[in-house]
């Protein structure tokens, strides 16, 4: 696991090489709202650049002009929150968009899929990524809890000690 600082500085690197090879296609912007006291805040890296490259690659590949994702992560009092938002075609689901849906993660999107797989691993919970469309709008939400613990358990190979992750609650 990484800090979630560490994550969010590899994730603004990958959004100005996508700036410049965009050419002003698509607009970013990345709104961070967390008030962490001494204790870093780890996760598993590489969470966040898939769901803003699926972004990308999935929903505004055809985009000409106008393309917006959005990226806000939030404090939570039990996790932290983040929200993936872009204006392009969405998944496919044959469905009007009148309300707002949750929608499954489509197995064709490898990304979404590994990023899903590992997150409830890490965390030993099922809802740590949702997908929901309204009005045009795609938002990839993650939940990452902050009740992990990493705890010791046995020796492995060469007296190597093994971690077991615990999530709470």
């Amino acid at each position: 696991v990484i800090p979630l600082d560490d994550e969010i500085e590899l994730l603004q690197a990958y959004l100005y090489i996508q700036k410049l090879h965009l050419k002003g296609r698509i607009r970013f912007c990345l709104d961070v709202r967390k008030s962490f006291l001494e204790e870093s805040f780890m996760i598993p890296p590489l969470t966040l650049q898939p769901l803003v490259e699926n972004s990308i690659q999935h929903g505004l590949r055809d985009r000409i002009s106008g393309g917006k994702v959005e990226i806000l992560i939030t404090e939570k009092p039990e996790y932290m929150e983040i929200v993936v938002a872009d204006n392009g075609v969405g998944f496919p689901s044959g469905k009007e968009e009148r309300m707002p849906e949750r929608m499954p993660v489509p197995r064709t999107s490898i990304g979404l899929n590994n990023v899903r797989e590992r997150l409830q691993f890490y965390y030993k919970k099922e809802d740590v990524l949702q997908i929901e469309r309204t009005e045009g709008i795609t938002r990839i939400i993650l939940k990452l809890y902050k009740s992990v613990t990493v705890r010791p358990e046995t020796k492995g190979e060469g007296g190597v000690e093994h971690a077991a992750v615990d999530a709470g609650g």
